[in-house]
C-alpha cells in the first residue's frame, strides 16, 4: 500500500512593512489630480467672475491661487492621516495556491477563485501579476508585495507562461474614457447654448452610467473604492439636472451667453 502524495497548497500573505511605502507612493501619485481638478474648478469660477466684473477679477487671482494651494495641502495632510487605516485590510490578504486553484481572500472584497484550465493569460506587470479568466471582471491580481512573491511566480509561470501586457490599448481606453467624462462635463456646464450643453450631458450620462457599471461587475478592487468611486461619478451626472434647474428654475444664465 502505497500513500496518496498530498496536493502542494501554500498561502501568501503581504510584507506588513511594505504596507506604509506604498501607501505613501499612491498618494503622491494622486497629489497632481487632486491639484487638477481644484485648478480646474477655480479656473471656471475666475472666468465667470471675469465676465461679470471685468478688470476688477484679476485682484481676485491671488485669493483663487490660495484657495488651490490649502485644498491641496489639507487634502493631502487628511489622506496621509488616514493612510494606516488601510493596514488591517493589507494585513487580511491572503493568497492560495494549489496545484489546480488559485484562491483571493481579503476583509473588505468578495472572495475570488479560479481554476487553472480557467486561466488565459498571467500577464506580468510592475506592480505583480494579474491572472485573468474568459470574464474581464474576474481577475485576480497577484501583488509584488507578497512575501515569496518570487517563488509564487514560479509556480503560476508553470500554469501559463507570462505575458506582457498589452498596455497600449489598455492606457488609450483608459484616457478615452476620461476625456469623454471629463470633456463632457465640463461641456455640460460652460457651452452656451442649452441645446448643446444637455448634448453634452447626455453623454455625460452615458459615459458616467457605463463607468458604474463596469465598477459594479469588476470583482478585484476594494469596496470602499467601489463606493467612493460610484458617488464621484454620480455626483459628476448630476451637471445637466443642475444646468436645467438654473436656466428653468433660477433664470440663471452663463455671463458668456448674454
Amino acid at each position: 500500500m502505497t500513500d496518496t502524495p498530498r496536493e502542494d497548497i501554500r498561502t501568501y500573505r503581504l510584507d506588513p512593512g511594505a504596507f506604509l511605502p506604498l501607501a505613501k507612493r499612491r498618494l503622491y501619485k494622486r497629489l497632481p489630480w487632486l491639484v487638477l481638478a481644484i485648478g480646474v474648478g477655480v479656473l471656471v469660477q475666475y472666468a465667470v467672475l471675469s465676465r461679470s466684473q471685468g478688470e476688477g477679477t484679476m485682484s481676485t487671482l491671488p485669493l483663487l491661487v490660495a484657495i488651490v494651494v490649502l485644498a491641496a495641502g489639507f487634502g493631502v495632510f487628511r489622506a496621509h492621516s488616514k493612510l494606516k487605516q488601510g493596514l488591517p485590510i493589507w494585513e487580511s490578504y491572503r493568497l492560495t495556491i494549489s496545484e489546480n486553484v488559485l484562491r483571493r481572500v481579503v476583509s473588505n472584497q468578495a472572495a475570488v477563485e479560479v481554476l487553472r484550465s480557467e486561466v488565459t493569460a498571467i500577464t506580468n506587470i510592475p506592480e505583480g501579476l494579474r491572472v485573468l479568466t474568459p470574464d474581464r471582471h474576474r481577475v485576480i491580481f497577484v501583488p509584488a508585495q507578497l512575501i515569496d512573491f518570487t517563488e509564487l511566480r514560479e509556480r503560476l509561470s508553470s500554469w501559463r507562461a507570462l505575458e506582457a501586457p498589452k498596455l497600449a490599448r489598455a492606457r488609450a481606453l483608459s484616457v478615452a474614457w476620461s476625456t469623454l467624462l471629463l470633456g463632457s462635463w465640463l461641456a455640460t456646464g460652460l457651452l452656451a447654448d442649452l441645446t448643446w450643453a444637455m448634448l453634452a450631458g447626455a453623454v455625460l450620462l452615458l459615459v458616467g452610467a457605463l463607468g458604474i457599471r463596469e465598477m459594479l461587475k469588476v470583482q478585484g478592487y476594494d469596496n470602499k473604492v467601489k463606493a467612493s468611486t460610484i458617488r464621484g461619478l454620480a455626483f459628476l451626472m448630476l451637471a445637466p439636472f443642475a444646468r436645467l434647474a438654473l436656466h428653468f428654475l433660477f433664470h440663471v444664465e452663463l455671463p458668456w451667453s448674454r
